[in-house]
């Protein structure tokens, strides 16, 4: 096969097709220096590729965009990509196109597969995202924010549409008419998939062949598969699709979400087919893979007090290891929340739930209270109010009453976090 490799350092970052589709005739591969560096954009005038009958085809680390189907040979379908061969889009983006009846941003006629890509911001009458006529699959893949006038603003694929989704993001894509996120008649298998936020209802058709852990916001998608999490409104997926990470967008996953460590590990293909994210970040990356493109890495937070005479007061909550609160005569330290410690072993007094003589050295004499070393890998729990820790011990309290619960290990006192 042919092959075009596109260097990292181009002039431009952008090549504007002069009013004409790029034809592929011939085996292929079109290697970009990224998404997010290099873009291919039809400027409005013409769909951006064609791929023959015949044709197998890898594009990756590429960006295409500004496609407009309209009065071509093949109908005015494919916005961005109309695939008539076997199409592989890597890495890449398909973005910001248009067409006049079917698949905004790519129409498939037979053999399409999408790793670890996005496909955004595209609009048609039908399948404003992806128009599927025969074999897709997608996995590790963000669909985001495109649209239909009619049905399938994510994806449509029709009665002789096959295919799988698999560890992919559904979300804020929308439809006129129906079937806001994907709509599929039948011969569909879903895995590891989110979706949530599409207007128009997140399904709508027929019923997957098979599915599991799965997330859907709402009730459209009707998952009865193991492990599926249907209508379920804790998707907390942060709306807005953005650079987080990897060379393609994508939305990512906030805290509290019920897709965050759901899927086991060694459990439909966690850590073991699927071992990275859509931005390469691997998986799992806790006790088990998220559900959808994104996998969590470790949210830091950290709480920030005073340390005077061994106790602690002015607690709060923090997003920085560095501490900011002004301790007057007592000294700023930084705690950890989470169980995740740094190797030095912490000493206080603990009694009555409360912590004394708190520092780096064993306390001589701890009184009534009981001498314990907060070392590597032990949580401490507490209830916070007004500042102050109370019921301080290893367990979580029953009731903190109008306080708050916090869990928490020691970082550093009084200077940055290393």
């Amino acid at each position: 096969p042919h092959a075009i490799a596109f260097a990292a350092d181009l002039p431009c970052d952008t090549i504007t097709l002069a009013g004409a589709q790029l034809e592929l005739s011939a085996h292929m591969t079109i290697q970009g220096p990224g998404a997010d560096v290099l873009s291919v954009s039809g400027g409005g005038e013409s769909r951006v590729l064609l791929v023959n009958e015949g044709v197998t085809v890898t594009i990756s680390g590429l960006t295409i965009t500004g496609g407009d189907a309209d009065d071509f040979d093949v109908a005015d379908d494919g916005g961005g990509v109309y695939n008539a061969g076997t199409l592989t889009i890597e890495n890449s983006t398909i973005s910001g196109n248009i067409a006049t009846v079917r698949g905004g941003g790519v129409l498939n006629g037979h053999t399409l597969t999408i790793e670890n890509s996005t496909i955004s911001g595209n609009s048609a009458d039908d399948g404003g995202g992806v128009y599927n006529g025969h074999m897709l699959t997608i996995e590790n893949s963000t669909i985001s924010g495109n649209s239909a006038d009619i049905i399938g603003g994510g994806i449509w694929s029709p009665a002789h549409g096959r295919g799988s989704i698999v560890n992919s993001t559904i979300s804020g894509n929308s439809a006129d008419i129906i079937g806001g996120g994907l709509s599929i008649d039948r011969g569909f298998t879903l895995s590891g998939t989110l979706l949530a936020g599409n207007t128009g209802g997140n399904c709508v058709g027929g019923s997957f062949e098979s599915s599991s852990y799965n997330l859907s916001d709402d009730d459209s998608c009707n998952l009865t598969g193991a492990g599926d999490l249907d209508d379920n409104p804790n998707a907390n997926l942060d709306p807005v699709l953005a650079d987080n990470g990897g060379p393609t967008w994508t939305h990512a996953l906030l805290p509290g979400s019920a897709a965050i460590d759901h899927i086991p590990d060694g459990v439909a293909g966690c850590g073991t087919d699927i071992q990275t994210d859509q931005r390469g970040v691997s998986r799992p990356r806790g006790s088990g893979c998220d559900i959808g493109a994104y996998e969590v890495e470790f949210i830091q937070t950290y709480y920030q007090a005073c340390l005077y005479a061994g106790s602690l007061s002015q607690v709060s909550l923090s997003m920085s290891p560095n501490p900011t609160v002004s301790c007057g005569r007592g000294e700023p330290v930084v705690l950890r929340s989470g169980d995740n410690l740094q190797n030095d072993t912490l000493h206080a007094c603990l009694f009555g739930g409360s912590l004394s003589q708190v520092g780096y050295s064993e306390p001589s004499s701890c009184g009534r209270g009981e001498p314990i070393a907060l070392v590597a890998g032990d949580d401490l729990y507490a209830c916070l109010y007004a500042g102050r820790l109370s019921q301080v011990g290893t367990s979580q309290p029953g009731s903190c009453g109008r306080g708050a619960p916090v869990g928490f290990g020691f970082v550093t006192f009084g200077q940055e976090e290393t």
